[in-house]
Parts: structure tokens; sequence; C-alpha cells
């Protein structure tokens, strides 16, 4: 299984399109906007744990493309989220390919 994170951009929309369509899930942003915060990394997990088969792989694809958005905006999305993401994703052995800028 496939999951994409920020499917809805540039990047995470290919990525998505590269994929096959009845193994790749694209959550909607409300999904995992929250997942930047302290302790998310469970809540990452909780997610996961009903979606994932052996050897699933998360896409880390959503981010900032604005430089003139706050810090901390591009803090939380760039990286306390994707940390979250691979904290979480590797407790139940999945693997997880981010993308910076």
């Amino acid at each position: 299984m496939n999951i994409v994170l920020g499917s809805r951009g540039r990047l995470g929309s290919a990525i998505a399109a590269s994929l096959p369509v009845n193994q790749t899930i694209t959550p909607p942003r409300s999904t995992y906007s929250e997942w930047w915060r302290d302790g998310a990394d469970d809540d990452v997990t909780r997610y996961l744990e009903n979606l994932i088969v052996c050897e699933s792989t998360v896409f880390v694809a959503a981010g900032l493309i604005n430089p003139i958005s706050p810090y901390d905006e591009h803090y939380r999305v760039k990286y306390l989220l994707p940390r979250n993401v691979i904290k979480g994703a590797t407790k139940l052995g999945c693997k997880v390919v981010t993308f910076g800028t």
C-alpha cells in the first residue's frame, strides 16, 4: 500500500499518478494537518494501523512553497510533520519517503 500526503500539490499529485490506483491512498489535508504537534507520532501510527499491509510506503510530499510564510509554519510542515510521520510509520515497519526544499 502507498500513502501520499500532500497529494493535491504538484509533487504529490505526480507521485500519486505514478502509483497503482488500487494500491494508493491520498488522505485529505485535514487527516494529517495536526501531525506536526508533540506526540502526533502516535496519531500517525493509529491512522496507519488500519490501512497498511507489510512493506507499505508513506510519501510525505506536503509542504509550503511560499518563502514569505512565517518561519513557524515552515518548521511545522518541513520538519515536525515529516519527523512525526517517520516516527509513527516506522513503528509499523513502513518505509517513509520525504522531499525537502
